[in-house]
This record gives structure tokens, sequence and C-alpha cells, in this order.
């Protein structure tokens, strides 16, 4: 399915991300806060608990995104030990309240030994063990029940009092039989999980809280081990994630260091390390049989409590986690690889997981050109890493000596591996052959964090940064950051926009997303702490903290990955193309490099051809078809779909994605729905798409909400000091906003006719609207904002006031300010931190931006920035064109990063682009609606100048008609009629249709002024089509009338003349004939 529905979905990625940016990264242990009733929001709860975990940020929502993928049932399995709930309390309950409050709902399972003991001594019994298995007599059975009952009410207790729903799960889970009657009493195995009762309690929305008893089939209680009962439940289960909690935080080493992380597949070598404790052998043992019988992608952790969140959403993690592991196969040589491998398979690898094609002849560069070290690549085909043997030519005099240091050509792990720790399982290898290496990484790229954990240095140099391990001496690290720089690209680089390249070595954002999200998986297993150095051109941030990069999420790819999909063209359907925001979207995907549109529906426009109303979109013979929401299905399935843009007014969208949906769940086939209203922007299971902060929430999504036209402005001027908690809360924004009419659709209202519109400017939903409720959602801040609408066609114009924060410290930056320069600075400041790298978002440092100038143009511009510090108020002002960035630019973009491809491709940001839009417009801007937007007097005025100065032909009705729209007139007093007469008569289309009005624009955007004397394209196509249409030879076209009529009678007379001569000999009557039969060409005045 698109996403499994689960009653409880994932909390949007959208609230969390609005909060992690701004969070702080040191670690502040869970339970160094109280919660209060106001903790009990969801908001609350999410700020405190993403501000324990470091770095945080750009992990959680991966993370979330990942456990969204699954079935809530299938998410975790916690096995919480009796101490833990005895010492522990407060951390277990806030970190499973955490996990509820973001949708997600673990299966918890737990003992009570310790409890159970101290019960046992009170009442004068003395515990007893056998192999370390505890003998259950049948008083011990009773008191043991009593003990876990109550035990599981404490903890239930406590998650209420909280506000977690929870739920006892007490008996109807475990099936059981004796383990050996006679030697331990009534003690169990377990022989089979029913999980009935667990999956109820989930769909109801509370977290299901197991004891560790089974029940035989005659109905006998038997105490199990809780590690066994946590172990059978997993295995029927299958969870992501199995989670053991302790007090120690972890299984220990040698010197009772947690250990990091552990792979299955050196198992046998770990086992018989000298630092392994016999304890800590059993449960890695019992932890091996249990990922035996789960699949790749499952992991199980030991941990404490009051890291579970960290464990869950960091790449670091805390405590330790164990994988089953991959085996990895090295070649040496190129004989060795092509041998076993094909070229293909890795081409495919690097290329699907970096999303950009190689450079033509990289593995003969490769193979040929460079000696290979080694190729690693993993059994499953999805991990690689490519090592070379540079030689370093010296700078100065050229010499080239050969390096004894290997160069770390490409280390990359496939979208589909994510979460399974490959990317630390590949490194390790190659640290374990490699004693040193070095390898270079942009210096924007998000897995650097990851890098400078591996590496002992780094340098800093412009685009780049250096990585190296092994070397312990800066001095011996100068020649391989010479060559490491020296290197040439091996990605072909975008042709849109050159300059937005990722990392063309290491795995860029999207891929090392995917490494990074095995990364946590990638914690050295038990390695020693390296000593880090760090020398940089420009000091590099200290634990190797990505430099933030505004509100982006990540940074921004720039080359599609169709090439990695195997070459093919991307598949657009479009539902509702009769808007103005559906035929502008078909304008964009005209000129996008690797889109084609297979499927236009619009009720109105049914059996039309679409080239007709987009002579721009190259689409053949493609008609518009009116279907149905299964109609959409089936077609979606026969010709795998890759997008469907959903172009419809409120509330006519979900039929369409229920249906899709459907379609995905049964086929797998899993189209990007992309809904332009506002039927999904408040829903959880939808990402936002708001580029420029959810960026990487929106890389493989597969349901988005395209944001308001209204909102994205707004949001571009408030995000950036809501986000930095520079504003005063107390005193919601205000925003006065005003569009063109263009914003209220092509349905007719009030809100959309030029007449009423003229000298005017409407006001409407003064309050609750839509997009107040949206970015109010967004920002975490209240908003208040009143729509307005004006008469020209296109564009938004907002001015934002909003309250600045008082009081002291980093969140109230603009405290002391004296001088409002000052203070208008530092508000400029803070937007271009956030945006100022953005292509499609415009920080005017000087004016006020006016909507005029971006007009027709793809980006947001923000600019005006006053403050008034005696009210302690800013005030800026934001435009945007409502069609293109407030709605089709906006939507491509999304569609783009969604499918991996060129962000902007289809997306033309030139001025000479914008022109050319411009010239195709009306005068007031609009580009399908050609009503008049000014009248120059009454019916009455108007009549009267008329009949002043018209010669009288024929006699006039007392009408002076100021507009038309299909059937529909409108006089110059406003007045409105059903034309039954004129304009019906002589076109089916009605007056000032918009197919008819579009065809014209498309070639009034055309026209040129040019003589005979020069060729033309628009003069050649038109001279084509008349000799074919005419069966004519030549077209000769005037300048004029008076020259058209001269040019005709010159060729009849010339033509007629020299015909009738030659006829005049045989027979008069053939001559004239032949004068006209000889003249065969067609003459256009």
């Amino acid at each position: 399915p698109l996403l499994p529905p689960p009653p409880h979905m994932l909390r949007t990625a959208a609230r969390l991300h609005a909060v992690s940016r701004t969070l702080a990264t040191e670690h502040k242990p869970l339970g160094s806060f109280r919660l209060s009733a106001a903790d009990k929001s969801s908001r609350s709860l999410v700020l405190r608990f993403l501000r324990a975990l470091p770095g945080a940020s750009p992990d959680v929502e991966m993370y979330l995104r990942q456990f969204a993928s699954i079935d809530q049932n299938q998410f975790a399995v916690i096995k919480v030990g009796g101490a833990v709930v005895d010492e522990e309390l407060k951390e277990l309950t806030e970190s499973l309240t955490f996990l509820q409050q973001v949708g997600l709902c673990p299966v918890v399972v737990h003992g009570g030994g310790p409890q159970l003991n101290k019960r046992l001594q009170d009442i004068g019994e003395v515990p007893r063990y056998v192999d370390g298995m505890r003998v259950t007599t049948p008083d011990t059975l009773e008191v043991a029940l009593q003990v876990f009952h109550e035990e599981n009410a404490r903890l239930i207790e406590t998650l209420e009092g909280m506000g977690t729903r929870a739920r006892p799960v007490l008996t109807g889970v475990f099936e059981a039989e004796y383990l050996d009657e006679a030697k331990y009493g009534y003690v169990g195995r377990v022989t089979g999980v029913r999980t009935n009762n667990i999956e109820s309690s989930i769909r109801a929305g509370q977290l299901p809280i197991l004891v560790s008893v089974g029940y035989t089939r005659t109905g006998q209680a038997l105490n199990i081990n809780a590690d066994v009962a946590a172990g059978a439940l997993a295995r029927t289960i299958q969870p992501m994630k199995t989670v053991y909690l302790n007090s120690t935080g972890g299984l220990p080493d040698a010197d009772g260091r947690v250990i990091s992380s552990l792979s299955m597949e050196d198992y046998d070598e770990l086992m018989a390390q000298p630092w392994m404790r016999e304890g800590t052998k059993l449960k890695v043992q019992e932890i091996k049989h249990l990922l035996d019988d789960l699949p790749m992608s499952s992991s199980v952790a030991v941990t404490r409590a009051a890291d579970l969140p960290r464990e869950l959403f960091t790449v670091g993690g805390a405590g330790t986690i164990l994988r089953k592991g991959e085996k990895l196969l090295r070649f040496e040589t190129p004989d060795e690889f092509e041998k076993e491998m094909e070229r293909e398979d890795l081409r495919d690898l690097l290329e699907t997981a970096f999303g950009k094609p190689l450079v033509p002849g990289y593995f003969d560069s490769v193979f040929v050109d460079k000696e290979l070290d080694s190729i690693y690549i993993s059994a499953s085909l999805r991990a690689a890493a490519v090592i070379t043997k540079p030689n370093h030519v010296d700078e100065d005099d050229g010499t080239v000596t050969e390096l004894d240091v290997p160069y770390m050509d490409k280390f990359a792990v496939s979208p589909n591996a994510r979460g399974e720790g490959l990317a630390d399982m590949l490194f390790s290898r190659i640290q374990k052959d490699h004693p040193k290496m070095f390898w270079r990484a942009k210096a924007n790229n998000p897995i650097n964090r990851w890098y400078f954990q591996k590496s002992d240095g780094a340098y800093r140099h412009g685009d780049w940064t250096v990585f190296w391990y092994g070397i312990e001496d800066f001095s011996e690290a100068k020649a391989l950051i010479e060559t490491a720089l020296a290197m040439p690209e091996t990605f072909r680089r975008s042709h849109l926009n050159p300059e937005a390249d990722e990392d063309p070595e290491i795995s860029s954002a999207e891929t090392v997303a995917d490494a990074t999200g095995s990364v946590k998986d990638a914690r050295s297993s038990g390695n020693p702490t390296r000593r880090s150095m760090v020398t940089a051109a420009r000091p590099l941030m200290a634990g190797g903290a990505a430099p933030r990069r505004g509100l982006a999420s990540a940074a921004r790819p720039s080359l599609s990955s169709a090439a990695a999909s195997g070459g093919g063209r991307k598949k657009m359907g479009i539902i509702g193309a009769r808007g103005y925001t559906g035929a502008e979207l078909m304008r964009l995907v005209a000129q996008h490099p690797q889109m084609d549109i297979v499927a236009v529906s619009s009720r109105q426009l049914e059996g039309t051809r679409v080239r007709d109303t987009c002579p721009a979109l190259d689409c053949g013979d493609l008609l518009y078809s009116n279907l149905s929401p299964q109609d959409c299905a089936e077609f979606s399935k026969k010709h795998n779909v890759d997008v469907w843009v959903m172009a419809l007014p409120n509330g006519i969208c979900p039929p369409y994605v229920d249906a899709l949906r459907a379609q995905a769940a049964a086929t797998g086939h899993t189209p990007v729905l992309i809904d332009l209203g506002a039927d999904y922007r408040f829903d959880d299971a939808w990402t936002y798409g708001f580029a420029e902060r959810y960026r990487s929430e929106l890389r493989g999504a597969k349901l988005i909400a395209n944001p308001g036209c209204y909102a994205t402005g707004m949001q571009t001027a408030i995000l950036p000091y809501a986000l930095s908690h520079q504003l005063d809360t107390s005193y919601p924004a205000t925003v006065f906003g005003v569009s063109g009419y263009s914003g209220a659709g092509t349905n007719p209202s009030d809100k959309n006719d030029p007449v009423k519109l003229h000298d005017n400017l409407m006001a409407y939903s003064l309050t609750g609207h839509m997009h107040e409720r949206e970015v109010t959602r967004q920002s975490g801040s209240q908003i208040h904002f009143t729509p307005h609408v004006a008469p020209y066609f296109q564009g938004i114009h907002l001015t934002t006031t909003m309250r600045l924060a008082e009081g002291t410290g980093d969140h109230a930056v603009f405290t002391g300010d004296k001088d409002a320069k000052a203070s208008r600075e530092r508000a400029i400041a803070i937007a271009k931190a956030a945006f100022d790298n953005e292509p499609l978002i415009k920080i005017d440092t000087e004016g006020i931006p006016e909507v005029r100038d971006n007009m027709h143009r793809h980006h947001v511009a923000v600019g005006g920035f006053h403050v008034d510090l005696k009210t302690n108020r800013l005030v800026m002002v934001s435009t945007i064109d409502n069609l293109l960035k407030g709605a089709a630019t906006q939507c491509l973009q999304n569609i783009n990063i969604a499918l991996g491809l060129d962000e902007l491709a289809g997306i033309d940001t030139s001025e000479t682009s914008a022109l050319a839009r411009y010239r195709g417009a009306n005068a007031d801007g609009s580009r399908s609606d050609a009503r008049q937007v000014s009248v120059a007097g009454t019916s009455a005025e108007i009549i009267d100048r008329s009949s002043a100065h018209f010669a009288d032909t024929y006699g006039r009705f007392p009408l002076a008609i100021a507009s038309g729209n299909g059937s529909m007139l409108t006089d110059c007093d406003g007045k409105s009629y059903i034309d039954f007469y004129a304009g019906i008569a002589v076109n089916a289309l009605g007056t000032a249709h918009p197919h008819f009005v579009a065809k014209v624009q498309e070639q009034v955007a055309q026209l040129v002024h040019v003589s005979n004397l020069v060729h033309n394209p628009q003069a050649a196509k038109l001279a084509e089509r008349l000799t074919a249409l005419s069966g004519m030879d030549r077209a000769f076209m005037a300048n004029s009338g008076c020259e058209a009529n001269e040019a005709a009678l010159k060729f009849a007379l010339l033509k007629g003349a020299a015909a009738l001569r030659e006829e005049e000999e045989e027979e008069e009557e053939k001559g004239s004939l032949a004068m006209f039969d000889d003249l065969r060409c067609s003459i256009v005045i």
C-alpha cells in the first residue's frame, strides 16, 4: 500500500520537523525534568523529548518515516526488566509516553524478578535457582502472579497519569508447556503466541503491556522468563526493533564499557574474543538465535529506559545494537571482479545510490587508467565501495609520486537497504583491510558528521572536505589533500543547475540518508575511540556537525535519477486540468526533460485535444478524458503512471486518492499522489510540500499535500522567526493579503468578476480562512490572516506584522537594540540564514517587493524588513505568483524531489523565460481569461459616444456589453445576460471561451514583425501549412493590404498573360481556364 493506514498514524513530519530544527544538541537525561499538566499536550512532549536527543534534527524524521512504512503491530517489542520497573519507572514511562505521542505503539513485555525475590523474602521463602532458572513451586507461582499483576498495574497507572493510554494484557498471548516440571516446577516454554489482544489494544490506541506468564491448554499458569517471552513474541510479530531495557545501558566489554554495535556476520570470531564475558556471551547467543528468525531489516538493541528515544531516533543511538549483517565480497583486480560480477550491476548500484549518472568511461578510468586496489560489494548488491591507488602530482614541479595510502573513490548504499547496517559493516571491513585511507566529500554533505566519527582528521577547502584515518601527522596528509582536491568529477552535472550538485564522490544527500539510516547501525564494534584531528581553512564544527542550511532539511540534489531507474521518462496524470493551475502545470511539464503527461482528465473539456489548449505540450493526439476514480486507478495500473496530480476543488479529491491507494495496495505499484487542494494539508499521513523546509521528507514521499498559495508566501516570511523563537507568541502575527482574481478559480463568482472588481478591493473570509489555520499549524504560533481580491489577474501581496520576543538570551536576539537599523539588519540576517541558498526564494534587502516584479516568475520575494522598536514590531512584505510558486511550480518542484529528479527540471527561472510568459499574457496578466478589466463609463455613456461617432448601418440593441464568458454577457452597468443571439450564433465556443482565448494567446505570444528579407520559423510554418492545405506550390506573404493587392494583380497579369499568349493559338476558351490552372500560388492578405 501507499502508506499503511494504522489507526494511530505517525505524527506528521511537519510538526516534528518544525520543532526539531531549533533544538539544542546537548544531551539532557530524560529523568532530569518533571512533567507538568501542560506537558500532556503532544507538542510540549515532543519538544521536551527531542531536546534530549543529541543531533536528532536530521535523524528523527528519517526514522519516523522508516517506522511509518510498516504496520504499527510490527514497530517494536520492548522487554523491560523488573529492575527497570522498580528503579527507572519515571524514565521508562516518559520514554513510552514519547513514543505514543509521536504515533508509535510498541508492545511492552515486563518482568518482575527483583520484586518477586523481595516479596518471597518478606514471607520467609528463599528464592531457588537451577541452571540460572528460577524454580517455581505452586506457592511461588501464586506470589509471582500477584507481583506481576501489581507491577503491571503500577506501570499502567503511571502511564495513565501522564496522559498515555495503556492496556494490561495479562492472559491470552503466550501458549506454553512445562519446561521440565520435575526440575523447574511451574516454569514454561512458549509453544505459541496469539496476537489478538495485542492488535486490539493497538487499534484502540493503547500501549499493550504484557506480563511474562503463559498458559497451558488446560489453563495452568506457568512462569516464563521475560527475555524468553520477548523473543517468542518477536519471532511471531517480526518487528523492526526488538529492545531489551536494562540498567547497564548495553552489553559490556572487558573494561565494562558499553559495546556500540555487533554484527552476527562475525559471530564465531566475536564469541572467541577474550574480552567476551560469560554473561555477555549468553546474551549474544540468545540474540543471535532470535535474529536468525527475523528479517534482515530487523535489529535488536540493549539500552537504558532513559535512552530509548535516542536509541530509536538518532544515528548515534544509545546502547548496543545487534544486527544480522551481510556477506561482503572483495575483488582486488578488474579480472577478479569481472569473472564474478557485471560492470552494469555496479553501475546500477552506484547510480541508484547517488541519484545521478556516472560520467562516460568511468569504469575504463577505474579499471584501466587508475590502479585498482579493491572493489567491495555486498552479496545482495546493495552496498559497494571502490578503492583506488592514486598518484600525487606535486603542485610546484609536477613530480608524480605513487602514494602508499589508498583512496576511497566511491562509497554507496542502495536506498532499499536503509536501516540494515550495511554502511557501517562496509566501512568496518574497509578499515580492517586498510589501516590507512583518505576520501573526499562535499562540505555540505549530511553524512559528514558520520565521516568525522570514522576519520582521524579532516581538511576543509572551498566546497570540499577531505577525510582520512591512519594518518597521525598533518604534514603527512598534505599530499593526500592535494590529490583528493585535484580529482576529476565522476558524475554528470545537471544542465539546469550545475552549481547545485551534491557530493559527486561519496553518496549524496538522498543516498547518504540511506547510508546514515544504517549509520546508527554503523557504530564501531567495540573499536577504540579514534583521536580526532580537524584542521581546516575554515574551522569545522565540533563533533562533525554539519553546518546549518537554513530551514532546508537537506541540501538540494540536482541531477535526475531516471538513468538509475532504467533511463525511462516519468509518466504524469492530471485530474482536473481545466483550472488555471492545471494549465500552468502543463506548460511547465512541456519544458521538462524527463516527464510526459499521459492522462489529462477534465469533465468540461472531455474529447478536446490537449495540444489545442496547450500547444507547447508535445503529447500527440492525447485527448482530455473524464476519468472516474476507478478509471483513474485502472489507467494507473495499466500504464504504470509515476505521479498523479489532483488539481481539484476542495472535497473532490478523496475518492480518487482512495481508489489509487487501493490499486497500489493490490498491485504493488505505488505512484506519487500530490493534492493541490486543501483536503490533506492537515492529515498526518501526508507530507507537507513546502520543499524549502521539508526537502528530506519529500524524497521518496508517496503522498504530498501541496501548500496553499497564500500559505507559502506567509510561511516564507514567518517561519525563520517563529522557529528560532524570535516571536512573542502571546501576540498573533497578523497578515494582510491581496490576490489577483485568478486565485478565485474559473467558476464564475463575485471574486473573479473583473467588472465587480474594477476600481475595487474585495475582502472575504475575514476569520478562520483555511490558510490561516494552515500556517498556524506549520509555524506553531497563532496567525491572523485577512485575504482580499484585487482587479488584476495573478500575483499575491502579503504584509506581515510580528511582535518580537522580549527578554534575554539567544531566543531574543533583538533585545537591547536601540538602533532600528541594527534590528533591521538582524531581521535580514535571520531570513537569509534560512533561505539564502534557495533558488525559489529571493531576499530583497533593499526595497519592498511588488506584485508585478515577480508576476510570471517562479520565486517568492521577501523584503521590507522594518522594525519598530517602540512597539517591538517586525513588518515584512512577501509577494508570490499564486499560479506558479503558489501552485504549479511548487507542485512540480515537489514531484521532482519525490521522484529523485532535478528539483528545478521544467522550472526555468531565467528572466528570458519570465519575459516570454509575460508577453504571452493579457494586459492584466491573465493567460486564459480574456474578460476586460476596465470599463470606461456606464452603458448610457457608451451608447451615447458610440451613436455620436458611428455611421448608421445596423439597428442596434440598447446594450453596451463590457465582457463575456461563454454564453454569459455583462454590460457596462454590471447586469448579466444570456447570449442567444450574437456570440453563440457565430462561434460555438461563445464569448471569451477559455479554449479560444488560450489558443489566441498562444499565437499572439509568438508574433514577430519581420520583413521578407529574412527567414523566421513562424512564417515558414504558416507557408508550409498553407501550401499543404491549398495544394499550391508557394505562398507569398505581404506586409500590407496594398502590397498584397498589388502582388495579386501582378501575379494574375504575368501568369495569366503568359498563359493566354500560349493558348490563343489553339483555343480562346482554354486560355482563360489555363490562366487559373497555371496560377498555383496562394495569396495571403
